[in-house]
Formats: structure tokens, C-alpha cells, sequence
């Protein structure tokens, strides 16, 4: 009977809780090892990781500059991944080549399942390849490696 009432006592205090607050274990760990894309990465020390209940990576805020999927990411840069560790989404605030496109920071990027830009929110008016863009402005990579404007986030 008291084994009965712990169980209940355990699962009321497991349902209690918000999946948000239990989205993942945060590790500020030394070096801490994942295998995104079936590659073993090492984040720099100091670096905040959370951790899916499944143990893989869902994202990472960098401590020092690092590369990730053949981009190097610069300090502070908030990373996501899917299920798959494929990197998902970034968000930065210095200058970054992606594509072979310097991204000024701010700047958040959302990757497609193939790994390439999908879409790209700037978050203060900018210049990239000679062109001017504003604050709110979606922007992606065409086919020739040109930057276009898709929409604005502010209409």
C-alpha cells in the first residue's frame, strides 16, 4: 500500500511539471560531447547546451568562437537543432559567411532539412552585397548564390 502511494506521489509530481521546464537538462559542462550529423562535436568550455529527453542536442549558446556544419559560429551565437542534430536555426550578432554570404549580425537564420538557408531575418538594417536592407527583412539565397528579399515581418 505505502509503495502504491509513492508511485501516485511520483507520477503527480512528473505530471506537475511544464514541459517546458523539463525540455531538456542545461549543462554548462567542459567540453561536452554530441553527435550531430553522426559527428562527434566538442563545444567550447563555458558553453550552455541543453539536452532533449531523448539526450541529443536541441541547442547550444556558444562560449568562444566554433564551428558547426562548416561554418565558424563567433561567441555568443545561439544554435538549434532538430532531432537529427542538424543544425536548425542560428541566431548571432557578429558578421558570419554562410553560403559564401557575409551575414551581418544581428541576424537569425532557419536552415531547411538539406541544410541550406531557408530563411534569413535581419534584425537591424544592413548592407549585404551591395544591396540595402532594413530592420525585419526576410531574406534568402537564390540558386546563383544571390541574396533576395522574400517579405518584411514588420507588414
Amino acid at each position: 500500500m505505502q509503495n502504491r502511494y509513492f508511485i501516485l506521489l511520483a507520477a503527480a509530481l512528473l505530471l506537475s511539471f511544464s514541459s517546458t521546464s523539463c525540455a531538456g537538462l542545461i549543462e554548462d559542462a567542459r567540453k561536452t560531447q554530441v553527435k550531430p550529423q553522426s559527428k562527434k562535436l566538442e563545444f567550447p568550455s563555458g558553453s550552455a547546451v541543453t539536452l532533449s529527453y531523448s539526450g541529443k542536442v536541441k541547442s547550444a549558446k556558444l562560449s568562444e568562437p566554433f564551428e558547426v556544419q562548416g561554418v565558424l559560429w563567433p561567441k555568443d551565437t545561439q544554435l538549434e537543432f532538430d532531432e537529427a542534430g542538424k543544425l536548425r536555426w542560428a541566431s548571432f550578432r557578429e558578421t558570419v559567411k554562410v553560403e559564401g554570404v557575409d551575414w551581418p549580425g544581428p541576424c537569425s537564420i532557419k536552415f531547411a532539412q538539406n541544410g541550406r538557408i531557408y530563411r534569413a531575418y535581419m534584425l537591424e538594417d544592413c548592407t549585404i552585397q551591395g544591396k540595402q536592407y532594413k530592420d525585419g527583412e526576410v531574406l534568402k539565397v537564390d540558386s546563383k548564390g544571390q541574396v533576395i528579399k522574400i517579405s518584411d515581418i514588420h507588414k
